[in-house]
């Protein structure tokens, strides 16, 4: 925790303030959005190496290297030029992969190799979410005061300072663990591509990644431009409409924490999702300010809800040998979507945008009940066969109470349930080789 606590806040100290520096230093509109581009374009397409990197060559070093390449991001902010600039998003967009990918895989790995029970890791995932809200709540008053002082390269600079003591951290106290040590790095993202394909659960688990989170993203670019037309002749206080935003996120993040016993994550986060396409779809039905910050806020409890939620499904359904790959390959489609957005963002109508964000979270939502239709399934006929093993030991038993052939019916019960439970196991781990 404390390392993620660390990692996220340097990431939050720079955040609102790279446009503002790159308008600094005078590029154009155009000339910033091709830099953002540059960051989610390297996102995706070294995501998928970095991901295989760290399952054969090991999180911790993964980790290592996130430090290291943002905190060389961080140098490039102090040049004005503008291939200096679009190194840093280059190492920013590969930095960004591994922060919300090897951290949750070095994380999930321990977590079982220390034996700690599963519900344990429910609330490490609700923690990560709530802190995340804090510290940028906190980063933001703090990098205020720093840009106020400073200068807009300040932030950066304390940015760069929490990085290095992080990997200094991680250097000293980490264990190592691994995915599949075995494997070529290439030939472990093909295994992992063929594992997502061919195991209908984990496709789905990627479906809703990418819907939900590129909606987000999107998000982030619009709801400044909504509020401020909304809000109009008012000026709109973007630090108070932040506060909200995280706040609601720390509510949705701990809801998550009374609402799981009452039922799977798999269920609660599919009515998370049909919650979230409706409120994106306030500001496409309606031009009331009031009405579009609730609903806003109200997305962004479902970003809290959503987190935890999805962190705790990966960990059940993801494979660990091959978990830190498949992470990244999720990431590939959301940045593909996000990156062709923002290219055409200027050419389309607001509107539009938020009605190609309700489509992609009503196919999340699908995508999340046929996900809850395959498990449940399984579940079924596990249970059926658990039912008919044991009505044959009772049957049996009533006609002959000898403990031989007690003993033996109870094995045959327990072998034709291992049987099913094999079968389901070859068709969930595909990637396993066994």
């Amino acid at each position: 925790m404390l390392i993620y606590c660390l990692a996220v806040a340097a990431d939050w100290l720079q955040g609102p303030y790279v446009y503002a520096l790159y308008k600094e230093y005078g590029y154009s509109e155009g000339e910033i959005g091709v830099l953002f581009v540059a960051g989610f374009g390297s996102s995706a397409i070294f995501g998928t190496v970095v991901g295989s990197l760290a399952d054969k060559y090991g999180r911790k070093n993964n980790v290592l290297v996130f430090f290291a390449i943002y905190a060389l991001a961080c140098v490039t902010k102090f040049f004005s030029n503008y291939y200096m600039l679009m190194l840093g998003r280059v190492l920013g967009g590969i930095a960004t992969s591994i922060l919300f990918s090897a951290f949750e895989a070095w994380m999930v790995t321990e977590h079982k190799g220390q034996g700690f029970p599963d519900e344990w890791m429910d609330q490490t995932f609700t923690k990560m979410s709530t802190m995340n809200s804090i510290i940028a709540v906190l980063a933001g008053i703090f990098g205020g005061m720093l840009a106020s002082g400073g200068g807009l390269v300040a932030p950066f600079a304390a940015s760069g300072v929490l990085l290095v003591v992080g990997g200094v951290i991680v250097f000293g106290t980490w264990k190592e663990n691994y995915g599949n040590a075995d494997i070529s790095a290439g030939f472990a993202l093909r295994e992992g591509f063929k594992t997502m394909t061919e195991n209908p659960r984990l496709a789905l688990i990627g479906f809703v990644q990418t819907a939900f989170e590129s909606s987000m993203y999107i998000f982030v670019f619009l709801w400044t431009p909504v509020l401020e037309a909304s809000a109009a002749p008012h000026h709109l206080p973007h630090g108070l409409v932040f506060a909200l935003f995280m706040i609601s996120i720390m509510i949705g993040s701990n809801l998550f924490t009374n609402t799981s016993k009452a039922g799977q994550p798999e269920y609660i986060l599919r009515s998370a999702l049909a919650v979230a396409a409706a409120c994106l779809a306030v500001p496409v039905i309606t031009d009331s300010h009031l009405l579009q910050l609730i609903a806003f806020c109200g997305f962004e409890m479902c970003c809290g809800i959503y987190f935890p939620l999805q962190g705790s499904i990966r960990a059940k359904y993801v494979p660990g040998e091959l978990r830190a790959t498949i992470m990244n390959l999720y990431r590939v489609g959301q940045n593909g979507v996000v990156v062709a957005t923002l290219m055409n963002i200027g050419s389309m109508d607001n509107t539009v945008v938020f009605v190609l964000c309700v489509v992609m979270l009503l196919f999340a939502t699908l995508c999340q009940h046929n996900l809850i239709e395959i498990t449940s399934g399984s579940k079924s006929s596990m249970t059926k066969a658990m039912n008919d093993m044991h009505d044959i030991v009772t049957e049996e038993n009533d006609e002959n109470d000898t403990d031989a052939s007690h003993g033996d019916l109870e094995s045959a019960a327990v072998s034709a349930v291992y049987d099913v439970e094999s079968e389901e196991d070859t068709r969930d781990t595909v990637a396993k080789g066994d």
